[in-house]
C-alpha cells in the first residue's frame, strides 16, 4: 500500500502497517520524509528515500550542508536516491524512474501539500499559488482574511508574493490580523521561512536568505570530522540568513535579528565563532528592537 502523512489518523495507519512491513518506500527527502526515515531506522527497517530534486531538503539547506546530511542517514543504513521518481508502484515493488526496480512492503508520500483552492473559484476572492493578502492578511475582499499555508504574501528581501507554510509564519499572520481588528499592531513586514529539524540528535537551525547574492556577505565555518556547520549572510551590516547544524544556538534571536533588521557591523566574526554566547548578548544589549520568542 502506499499511504500519505496529513492527520494524525494517517499517522495512526503509517505506524500500524509500518510494524507489519520490511521494507519502506519513502517518496521526498524533505523534512517530514526525512523524520519519518529516521525513525524507521531506529526499528531495522529497510528504507530507500526516493528525492526528484538533486538534494535532500531542497530549499532549506544549500548543496553543500545537504551532502553532509544525506552522508549521515546513509552511514546508518538509509538509501537515498536523488533525482529519482516513481513512475510505477506495484503489490510489492516500485519501479524508479532510473528503471530500477525495488521491493516496497509499504511506501509513504511525504511530498508536501498545494493549497486547495477549490472553494474560491466562484468567489471575487483574488488568488494565484495561495490567496492573495495585503499587509494587514485582508484578502481582495474588505473583511475575509487569510493566514498560515495558504496565504500568499510579499517576501521580506525580495518583495515577492509566496506561499510560506510554517509554523512560525502561521502564527504571526493570526497575530497580525488579530492587532488588526482590535485597532492596534502594524504592518506585516513581509515573510522570513526559518525550519528546525533533528538530525539523529543533531540539531539544524536554517532561514532567511541563506544563498548570499551578489553585493552580499558570506561567513562560513566548518568541521566536517566534527560535523559542525556554521554560515550567516549579511547585507551591508544587517543579517540576512542563517544555518546552523550541531553547534548550540538559539533559533528565535537570530529570526529576531533577521526579522528587525539590528545593525551588526563588526559582530560578524564573534556570531560565527560563537552564535550562541554572542546572539544572547546582542538580543540583550538590543532588547528595545529585538524581542526573544519564548
Amino acid at each position: 500500500p502506499v499511504l500519505t502523512l496529513r492527520r494524525i489518523g494517517d499517522l495512526i495507519k503509517i505506524e500500524a502497517r509500518a510494524r507489519r512491513s520490511r521494507n519502506i518506500l519513502i517518496v521526498g527527502a524533505g523534512l517530514i520524509g526525512l523524520h519519518l526515515a529516521q525513525i524507521f531506522s531506529k526499528e531495522k527497517r529497510q528504507v530507500h528515500v526516493i528525492e526528484l530534486k538533486d538534494q535532500i531538503l531542497p530549499g532549506l539547506v544549500h548543496p553543500g550542508l545537504a551532502s553532509l546530511l544525506k552522508d549521515l542517514f546513509e552511514e546508518r543504513g538509509i538509501r537515498i536516491s536523488l533525482g529519482t521518481g516513481v513512475t510505477e508502484i506495484g503489490e510489492k515493488e516500485a519501479t524508479l524512474s532510473n528503471g530500477e526496480k525495488v521491493r516496497m512492503d509499504l511506501g509513504i508520500v511525504a511530498i508536501g501539500i498545494r493549497t486547495n483552492l477549490e472553494a474560491l473559484k466562484a468567489t471575487p476572492i483574488a488568488s494565484r499559488e495561495g490567496i492573495l493578502v495585503n499587509e494587514r492578511m485582508e484578502t481582495s475582499v474588505p473583511g475575509i482574511y487569510a493566514c498560515g499555508d495558504v496565504a500568499e504574501y510579499r517576501d521580506f528581501f525580495t518583495g515577492e508574493s509566496r506561499l510560506n507554510p510554517n509554523l512560525v509564519s502561521a502564527a504571526e499572520q493570526g497575530r497580525c490580523v488579530a492587532e488588526h481588528l482590535l485597532g492596534q499592531g502594524s504592518p506585516h513586514p513581509g515573510l522570513v521561512s526559518i525550519n528546525t529539524f533533528n538530525c539523529f540528535g543533531l540539531n539544524l537551525v536554517s532561514l532567511g536568505g541563506f544563498i548570499p547574492e551578489p553585493g552580499e556577505r558570506l561567513f562560513e565555518e566548518k568541521d566536517l570530522e566534527k560535523r559542525i556547520y556554521k554560515r550567516l549572510v549579511f547585507r551591508e551590516d544587517q543579517l540576512k540568513g542563517v544555518v546552523f547544524f550541531n553547534t548550540p544556538v538559539d533559533g528565535g534571536i537570530y529570526y529576531r535579528l533577521v526579522r528587525e533588521r539590528v545593525p551588526l557591523g563588526g559582530m560578524e566574526e564573534k556570531l560565527l565563532k560563537d552564535p550562541f554566547l554572542w546572539g544572547r548578548w546582542i538580543a540583550e544589549k538590543t532588547k528595545d528592537h529585538c524581542k526573544l520568542i519564548n
